[in-house]
């Protein structure tokens, strides 16, 4: 369902936005409330997940996930913007139901197309401190999510795919970032240095950094991960690769295609 239709078909229905987990679904709902409070809605957020205690989960503890801290304030962005409903009341379900996976990333595309959003996530473009002798929109950049992911994931882009989709364009650029949330194989490490003239491989860089230069890429190659999704669509100067499959095949499966439909600003990769 478009933006528009959604907007239209829920008109007076005030909407509850439950913001949770890292910096990627952070942003992602921060953009949707903004501009649905924007555009004359009645919003809430619920920032209750903040209330608890953070920590970062051990890899491979199924099931298990990390529970991190407001990370907005990078943005300048503080839990204070946001209209809680005090105290606590519960909305109807249709109220509080806001959209699937799918469609919410729909959304969030769209919404972040609207310059007084995209301001609202405004970053510097200073890469010196994290990319030594890097020039911006001058190298390729592969995310890859693995982490806490590999504990609750459906699914997951395979090192060689990664591998692949690079070797495609080291005619075309001869500078790499490999940006990972877990320590990178040598495998891959291997596999780059035959194919890129300069590389950098990080896999201890904190959010803000990441995500600074994901948008700083002139070629990015996202994981099935929010963080990336963002990080691209905030990056209009990139050539951006999402991953086929970005959920798993099971009842609740959903394809970058179906996620992204009519949009020409990506490429899917296989």
């Amino acid at each position: 369902m478009g933006i528009k239709n959604w907007l239209q078909k829920r008109k007076n229905a005030p909407v509850m936005i439950k913001f949770e987990g890292g910096m990627g679904n952070q942003l992602l709902n921060a953009a949707l409330y903004f501009y649905l409070e924007n555009s004359g809605k009645k919003v809430y957020a619920d920032l209750s997940y903040f209330e608890k205690e953070t920590h970062v989960a051990e890899v491979g503890r199924k099931g298990e996930i990390s529970h991190w801290p407001w990370q907005l304030s990078e943005f300048g962005i503080m839990q204070s913007e946001f209209h809680r409903l005090e105290p606590p009341i519960k909305l109807k379900k249709s109220e509080v139901n806001l959209l699937d996976d799918g469609n919410k990333l729909q959304m969030v595309l769209n919404a972040l197309k609207k310059d007084d959003i995209r301001r609202r996530f405004k970053i510097d473009e200073n890469i010196e401190y994290v990319l030594p002798n890097f020039q911006k929109f001058d190298y390729l950049c592969i995310h890859i999510r693995r982490g806490d992911y590999v504990n609750v994931a459906s699914h997951l882009v395979s090192d060689e795919q990664f591998i692949q989709q690079a070797k495609k364009f080291s005619g075309l650029i001869s500078n790499a970032v490999i940006l990972s949330d877990s320590p990178i194989s040598n495998e891959m490490r291997h596999a780059f240095t035959d194919h890129y003239t300069k590389i950098l491989f990080l896999d201890n860089t904190d959010a803000m950094s990441a995500h600074k230069i994901m948008r700083l890429s002139r070629i990015l190659v996202c994981s099935n991960s929010q963080f990336s999704m963002i990080g691209a669509a905030l990056n209009p100067k990139a050539l951006v690769l999402l991953p086929m499959q970005w959920l798993g095949k099971g009842e609740n499966g959903r394809s970058s295609e179906e996620i992204l439909k009519d949009r020409n600003t990506f490429m899917i990769m296989d």
